[in-house]
């Protein structure tokens, strides 16, 4: 679309004018017909003469067309819009303030000072140490507000698991209220039925005594009537009853004395009759405040290692020297350690720095992985193995799957099983009942991969030993990057950490580990003192610790070295 006052140039004009930075910015390529000194800025006659005409700009010194001093404007003008002034572009730079601002700004704010175009400072501001930083800071805060997101979800988290206690709390102490209840009711029920199974029980035999005293009365009054007749016998039987009547009279005052009841009524106690009337509640809910504070958790780029003590892993049924090949978490305080010489398969207790459990392998075992609460799986490189170990009170073997020779590296992760295999070099993907899902034997690519592990749910990566890098796979085996460095020779174990990061042994550079940067694939030294040669390696970033094993000294195969992350 045209505008009247502005003409397209070509290709070749635009190689010797001087454009119109206004219309350059809309995408339209005009030739400059004046000079503003005051902002700095070409402008074309229809720009000019709208510059010219507003109250801002109207006292501002413009050079003609052969005046105005010959410099090109960039081909990226910049097109941020000035915060203040929003119809403004941002296109001058303050250096006594380091900042920047469109032309208003300067006339109203930085009339005294040093301004210059954005286009005649920026040139090599790519490279600037000021860049790097702005971009670590903004990078820190971004992992700040992600660390404040995660305390929050925490934070929710322990809410929902808080109300849940509590209900579950209500709810018990109903029972037992209940409960309670329930036994007092019984135990009242339980005394009035005992008084009244007395009561019952005197009144009848009270009833009995009475009958027999109420049948010896019917005896005496039935002779008295027959004897009517016969005087001598009634004489006899007259004075008999007589006699018998004192008796009767004595043993019924004593059946009617005796003869009683208890008159019972229920009297609820006082103290649940006052919480009734005064609605007393079952409990009160107490509260008290627990502040989240975002833990900022550094990465292990940004941490240093320190040096703890060592962790003897040798026992009394080893007849060999030690060579740990294999480590993973058990839990915070265990852990699992795969003795390639001894055919075992240990768990260390950390804090007590004692072997808990030893099992005896069927075959010499190079790594271990951990696949739930109460199974863990090693690799019998020799066998072509893979054995499932249950964890339940000690070691004992669960099942296996066949593989191949030459069975190495092996890490698990959501039911999927990730193998390195030395001889011949392959990487194989496979279910938990050993499908091979995936499977990657490109000698050209493999010379020795020895350990392997998942980086989260979409990369694996993959130890070399002898063509020293570090391969990074997606899941169903397509190469994503090979990664080699100076620093970077003969890798041997590697970690993962939550964010990503690589930690990889260098076997044979005496203290080497180097630590594999997310997203940029750039390899760093990681700084380490009392080691040499390290073979393993393991980090629980829930406490903060690096373990390493050593393929140097008889001793140090012998133990494992604890370091501090800090």
């Amino acid at each position: 679309m045209e505008v009247s006052g502005r003409t397209k140039s070509n290709q070749e004009d635009r190689k010797e004018n001087i454009l119109c930075q206004q219309c350059h910015v809309d995408g339209d390529n005009v030739s400059a017909e004046g000079y503003c000194e005051t902002c700095n800025e070409y402008f074309c006659s229809s720009c000019l003469e709208v510059h010219r005409k507003q109250s801002l700009s109207k006292n501002h010194v413009i050079k003609s067309k052969h005046e105005m001093p010959r410099v090109k404007i960039q081909a990226d003008p910049c097109s941020e819009l000035c915060a203040l002034h929003k119809t403004e572009i941002v296109k001058f730079y303050c250096h006594g303030h380091n900042s920047v601002g469109c032309g208003d700004c300067m006339v109203l704010e930085h009339k005294s000072c040093k301004v210059h175009l954005v286009s005649d400072v920026s040139g090599n501001y790519g490279d600037s140490d000021e860049l790097v930083q702005i971009k670590k800071k903004i990078e820190d805060i971004r992992k700040d507000i992600l660390a404040s997101k995660h305390e929050i979800e925490r934070s929710l988290q322990v809410a929902e698991e808080v109300k849940i206690k509590v209900i579950k709390d209500i709810k018990s102490y109903r029972r037992e209220m209940n409960s309670y209840l329930d036994h007092i009711e019984t135990y009242l029920i339980q005394e009035i039925e005992k008084i009244n199974v007395n009561d019952v029980s005197q009144q009848s035999q009270f009833l009995d005594e009475c009958k027999v005293l109420e049948n010896e009365i019917s005896d005496f009054q039935e002779k008295l009537e027959n004897c009517t007749d016969k005087i001598n016998e009634l004489f006899v039987t007259a004075k008999l009853a007589r006699m018998k009547i004192k008796k009767l009279q004595s043993d019924f005052g004593k059946v009617a004395s005796r003869s009683q009841i208890h008159l019972c009524k229920f009297e609820p106690c006082k103290d649940l009759e006052l919480l009734k009337q005064n609605q007393a509640k079952l409990g009160i809910i107490a509260t008290q405040t627990q502040k989240f504070t975002a833990r900022i958790k550094k990465s292990v780029v940004d941490m240093k290692t320190h040096y703890v003590k060592k962790l003897d892993v040798k026992t009394t049924d080893d007849k060999c020297t030690c060579w740990i090949t294999g480590l993973a978490m058990l839990s915070p305080d265990e852990l699992l350690l795969v003795d390639y010489n001894n055919s075992s398969l240990k768990i260390l207790n950390v804090r007590d720095d004692t072997i808990t459990t030893r099992y005896k392998t069927p075959g010499k075992p190079w790594d271990v992985t951990v696949i739930n609460s109460e199974i863990v799986a090693i690799t019998l490189r020799v066998k072509g193995k893979i054995l499932f170990i249950s964890t339940k009170n000690g070691l004992s073997d669960s099942h296996s799957l066949e593989v191949r020779e030459g069975c190495a590296g092996i890490d698990h992760l959501n039911g999927v099983i990730a193998v390195s295999f030395t001889e011949p070099p392959a990487v194989q993907i496979l279910n938990m009942k050993g499908d091979i899902l995936h499977e990657v034997k490109d000698t050209s690519m493999f010379k020795y991969p020895q350990y392997i592990a998942f980086r989260g749910d979409k990369s694996i990566v993959v130890s070399d030993l002898h063509k020293h890098a570090v391969y990074e796979l997606t899941v169903d085996g397509h190469l994503k990057a090979i990664m080699t460095s100076e620093n970077l020779k003969s890798p041997g174990g590697l970690a993962v950490t939550s964010n990503g990061t690589v930690v990889v042994c260098g076997q044979n550079n005496s203290g080497s580990l180097s630590m594999i940067v997310p997203d940029t694939r750039e390899i760093l030294p990681l700084f380490i003192q009392h080691v040499q040669k390290p073979r393993t390696i393991l980090i629980c970033e829930e406490s903060n610790k690096m373990f390493l094993c050593e393929n140097y000294t008889a001793d140090d195969r012998n133990h494992i070295k604890m370091f501090d992350l800090r």
